[in-house]
């Protein structure tokens, strides 16, 4: 088990609890301090990238790996749920060929598992699905059925 940290208090906190690794989510990606305090800690960090332009990933990239070298890096879109075609799976391939010293991955809105496949096949080693236990929850986002969803 393991948790994103959104502050440098929460972060601390989950370093009391000897978490075995962090997340960082996508709005942070830009958090600079974050980074850093959260790569001194000393465990693998995963970042998420949705909504980031390749120069924001980078900037991560170089403020965390001077500190802490266990790094994945997680191709995002930012929707929820994402389309395949909006996946932009090909970007994983740039992250390998950009960083190839960290773990590329992908963090899949999708409904299902075949862009999780595909990820694969790209050279994604890690998936983070998200998926929903109830629908009736708050925060759930149903998408719109299109008829041959409907009478499938």
């Amino acid at each position: 088990m393991f948790s994103t940290a959104f502050d440098i208090k929460s972060a601390d906190f989950l370093a009391e609890l000897d978490m075995p690794l962090y997340k960082v989510a996508s709005g942070d990606l830009k958090n600079t301090p974050l980074l850093k305090h959260i790569a001194k800690i000393g465990k693998p960090m995963i970042i998420s990238t949705g909504g980031g332009t390749m120069e924001d990933v980078q900037r991560a990239y170089d403020a965390i790996m001077p500190i802490n070298s266990q790094l994945c890096i997680l191709q995002c879109t930012a929707s929820y749920p994402a389309e395949p075609e909006d996946l932009n799976l090909r970007v994983i391939t740039t992250y390998r060929e950009k960083f190839p010293d960290v773990i590329v991955g992908l963090s899949d809105h999708e409904n299902g598992i075949a862009m999780a496949l595909a990820a694969y096949v790209l050279g994604s080693r890690m998936v983070e699905q998200h998926f929903t236990l109830n629908h009736t929850w708050k925060g759930y986002r149903p998408r719109l059925l299109s008829r041959t969803d409907r009478d499938a």
